[in-house]
């Protein structure tokens, strides 16, 4: 989701941060900009150099083969070499075929399907024992965009497959008929095959039947490894069909220059998100077949290739996931395979970085908002490129690798009705694919050795960094297409013994393991002298190096410090034989004085490089630096802090620490200039996970507001942003107030008892931990229930959820340890009625997630909660254990009446506790087994009224 003071802000040498790119190119396309990252001028420069040769291959929701822009090359070539889906959406069972003979001829059927007929006329014939039939339903496709395939308004057609072999052709070179205009008959349907046999996508249905509404366009898959399935292969998502025009488009739209980054490029589209589910989750195993699809079609070519995925969920312990270290391990054993991910929509707090971005080999993509792009489709005059605010930060980990623009209008399926804007991480990474297949391109065209990793190193050493902006925002920068060919030819002319990558590692708090390859410290002091932080580096080698060569490998380099607080305890540090080297960091103990962020980057240039070769080439490795100070105010004490003068898209980051024993945190923002300018709070936890409160100013309202009870409020640091609009027309102002409940309840479970006849009664404590003496009003009632569960499988899980008459609405929180969530690639969950439709479809993003749901109706209902964790490798199934909370709420709360002698307002004097009496006015519901009712205290502070406490206790 979604700056900070000058005194914070990272500081650049001048070879770091070349001059903006000049004035866009006359003509240009910025709808979907290819100057931003100076792509359009290298190909003015090289014009074969634009892809050709190299394979990009979208994984994501399918892509659209209909496509103005994804058709052809500008050499003529087929745009698209092959599509497949591992999502299982598309997959249809092929059963033998039934056959009879009757007056109207031969008909085959299987299943519950209709009968087809028209099998003689099919050419050639085939063999009577290799008949299969399926049937593709729209019913099926519950859940997605694009249910209605033939675009005729209805949700519910059948259209029969046949799939046979006539003498020679067997497996994926089966024939296949399709009944596509669902009339059961054959005559006249094309004879089709697997999209590798056959590159050409058909649509279903009449076209004097479409209601306005155009059809998908749909290819074939046959598998080897299982002839009893037939899948549809199709994008009834969009997004894929979007980032693949962005990375290799051709006249997209028809319109002579509106291309995507690489041209010249050729595609291959896999599919691994299923779009039934929530986002178009993956499913079991989508991603993790689909890289390895991806490396083996580039192995078995003997073609460079790059893999672009804008797929992923949040990151619990960054880089140590499954499916990243599946990914690293396909990137060190295919020296020509580039993977392109994007970052995360996560920010704009630090360490948000989502996974796999996290892989240490895969070039991980934020999103800028360029300056041409923002004018073209927002009329917006920004000074300069920045970064969108929901770009994902990094801190805990040295990401994002690189920016590229993060908005773009693209190709889009038919059936999106020409809303072809999308932005996000997601419209980023597609640009750093294509740039990828430039450099490959033109690479192949040099005659230079095709190294996946070297362009990886080009394009971060390269890059154009943003003014005002850190480390963290935007890694080293702005992709720089020219700059980043140069430093290719450099490392390339260095020889086969350039290292792949160079490994960091460091102590690092946040980490689980407790090393990281950033150092960065939050809410925790760094170590201060005579205290020094270690950090070791080491080379990383391709897979070809021999050990003659890493053992004959050396090098020194030159440490330099972007800022005063944080420096090199030694200037020089260097490796022989390909070993660990370490170096030590020296921190200003007086940085704990200045609340807020710190960056810095730690550089590293080759001893051997002239002052002039260095400023070309960059350094060879480099480490962020981060230190979070928190504020720390007392519980019940008022915390001031400003947001001023904030540019257009400008962020202003604030860290406040949790004080012992707090129950709840209120924030509020006001606009504190001018009130026409909007601006939007931000509040990250502990771990980086974020929520956003509503705007304030501009045509909303001027006040936003936020409670965390204790059951929220996670110990540790949190983050709170001020993001200023980038559609202001001025800066914008705002004042934040944040203020931690200073009541705290001594009762860690209230019982409640009753005799016959009268209501249920109990004893409260609270005691006051701030420094004064609070009068005050309480109230308390009886709100609800809740019932936590474990349940342990996989594949599909379920769980009853039973709504009675007197409940309003639930809150479900589903949670997952973190080992389990190293395990998963998507994590749909659906609420289902009982007719098995969903009336709540979500997605875990975290480990933990919470839906709500309203009860409607006044009856009792049953509902199934679905769980479906895609596990990233096909190959594991080991169970998940999930908790499950489901709270209660009724529309009539219970009253709870305080029988204490003392009148209202009671004193709380500091740290004296006092017992409260209690007694409900109404018998409550019964409660399930396990259950406990959920009874909210309200503690209102008669000198201010905004003070009001929410507390809440729970009772059996």
């Amino acid at each position: 989701m979604k700056m900070m003071s000058p005194s914070v802000l990272i500081m650049c040498f001048a070879f770091l941060a070349p001059a903006l790119p000049a004035e866009e190119p006359q003509g240009a396309w910025e709808l979907l900009s290819t100057s931003a990252i100076g792509a359009q001028a290298f190909l003015e420069r090289h014009p074969t150099w634009d892809g050709r040769g190299v394979v990009v291959a979208v994984l994501d929701t399918g892509v659209d083969p209909s496509l103005s822009g994804l058709r052809d090359t500008p050499e003529g070539k087929p745009k698209i070499l092959d599509m497949r889906d591992f999502s299982g959406e598309g997959d249809i069972a092929l059963r033998p075929a039934r056959q009879l003979r009757d007056e109207q001829g031969e008909a085959v059927y299987a299943g519950d399907g209709p009968w087809l007929r028209g099998l003689s006329a099919l050419t050639p014939a085939p063999r009577k024992d290799s008949i299969l039939v399926g049937y593709l339903r729209e019913e099926a496709l519950g859940g997605s965009q694009s249910r209605d395939l033939d675009g005729n308004g209805r949700e519910d057609d059948v259209f029969g497959v046949v799939v046979y072999a006539s003498e020679g052709h067997e497996g994926l070179h089966r024939h296949i008929v399709v009944d596509t205009n669902g009339d059961t008959r054959l005559e006249g349907e094309e004879l089709r095959a697997d999209f590798l046999e056959d590159p050409r996508g058909f649509t279903l249905g009449r076209p004097g039947q479409r209601e306005g509404r155009s059809p998908l366009a749909l290819a074939l898959n046959l598998w080897e490894d299982d002839a009893d399935k037939l899948t549809f292969v199709f994008d009834d998502g969009a997004h894929g069909s979007h980032v693949a025009g962005i990375s290799t488009g051709y006249h997209i739209g028809g319109q002579d220059g509106q291309n995507g980054i690489a041209p010249g490029a050729q595609l291959i589209s896999l599919k691994l998100g299923n779009n039934t589910l929530s986002g178009g989750s993956t499913t079991t195993g989508s991603m993790w077949r689909a890289w390895n699809y991806a490396a083996d079609f580039a192995s078995r070519r003997g073609m460079p290739l790059v893999i672009q995925m804008s797929f992923g969920v949040g990151a619990e312990d960054e880089g140590q996931a499954r499916i990243e270290k599946e990914i690293d391990r396909l990137l060190a054993e295919n020296d020509m395979l580039v993977g392109c991910v994007s970052n995360g929509n996560e920010g704009p707090g630090i360490s948000s970085a989502g996974l796999p971005s996290c892989s240490e080999r895969v070039i991980a993509a934020g999103a800028a908002l360029n300056r041409s792009t923002a004018a073209h489709l927002y009329g917006v005059d920004l000074p300069s490129d920045q970064v969108f605010y929901f770009s994902s930060r990094g801190a805990e980990y040295a990401k994002p690798d690189i920016l590229a623009p993060g908005v773009a209008a693209s190709t889009v399926p038919p059936w999106r009705n020409g809303r072809d804007v999308m932005r996000g991480t997601s419209m980023a990474s597609p640009q750093v694919a294509g740039a990828s297949a430039l450099l490959l391109s033109a690479a192949k065209a040099e005659g230079l050795p095709l190294v996946g990793a070297w362009v990886k190193q080009a394009l971060r050493r390269g890059a154009r960094t943003l003014p005002g902006l850190s480390v963290l925002d935007q890694g080293p920068g702005m992709v720089d297409m020219a700059h980043a060919w140069e430093i290719y030819r450099v490392l390339a002319g260095r020889g086969v013994t350039e290292p792949a990558l160079w490994r960091v590692e460091t102590d690092s708090p946040e980490m689980l393991g407790g090393t990281g390859p950033a150092a960065h410290w939050r809410g925790v002091s760094p170590p201060l002298p005579p205290q020094r932080q270690e950090i070791r580096v080491t080379p990383v080698f391709l897979s070809r190096v021999s050990e003659q060569q890493r053992s004959d490998f050396y090098r020194g380099f030159d440490l330099v410090s972007t800022a005063a607080w944080v420096k090199p305890a030694q200037k020089t540090a260097h490796t022989r034989s390909s070993r660990e080297m370490s170096f030590d960091l020296v921190y200003d103990p007086g940085l704990g004085q200045h609340p807020g962020l710190h960056t810095a980057r730690i550089l590293a240039f080759d001893k051997s490089l002239s002052r002039a070769e260095r400023k070309l080439i960059g350094p060879d490795w480099d480490l962020p630096v981060s230190v979070v100070v928190a504020h720390m105010p007392a519980p019940g004490q008022e915390l001031i802090l400003q947001a001023d003068k904030l540019a257009p898209g400008a962020v202003s980051r604030h860290f406040v620490r949790v004080p012992f024993g707090a129950t709840g945190m209120r924030l509020s923002a006001m606009s504190a200039g001018d009130s026409r300018q909007r601006m939007r709070l931000f509040l990250h936890d502990p771990e980086g996970r974020g929520d956003r409160l509503e705007w304030v100013g501009g045509e909303g309202e001027d006040l936003a507001m936020e409670y965390l009870t204790a059951r929220d409020l996670l110990p540790g640091t949190w983050e709170i942003d001020a993001y200023a609009d980038f559609e202001n027309t001025a800066p914008a102002s705002a004042r934040i107030t944040v203020q931690f409940d200073a009541m705290i309840l001594e009762t860690e479970r209230l019982d409640l008892s009753s005799s016959e006849g009268a209501p249920p009664t109990g004893k409260l404590r609270l005691v006051n931990r701030s420094a004064e003496s609070q009068r005050a009003k309480v109230g308390l009632s009886l709100v609800g229930h809740t019932l936590v569960s474990t349940k342990e499988g996989q594949g599909r899980i379920t769980m009853p959820v039973t709504l009675g008459p007197e409940v309003e609405s639930v809150d479900l929180r589903v949670q997952v340890s973190p080992e389990d969530w190293s395990r998963i690639s998507d994590l749909p969950v659906r609420l289902l009625d009982a007719d098995g439709e969903s009336v709540l479809n979500g997605g875990m993003s975290y480990l933990s997630m919470d839906e709500t749901f309203l009860h409607e109706a006044q009856e009792s209902s049953s509902y199934t909660l679905e769980i479906r964790p895609a596990v990233s490798d096909p190959e594991d199934s080991a169970p998940f254990t999930f908790t499950v909370e489901r709270r209660y709420h009724y529309r009539k709360p219970i009253g709870i009446g305080i029988e204490n002698p003392e009148k209202e307002p009671l004193v709380f004097y500091p740290d004296h506790p006092l017992t409260l009496d209690l007694a409900l006015e109404g018998a409550p519901p019964s409660l399930p087994e396990g259950a406990s009712w959920i009874i909210e205290l309200e503690v209102s502070d008669l000198r201010d009224e905004r003070r009001t406490s929410r507390i809440e206790v729970l009772a059996r």
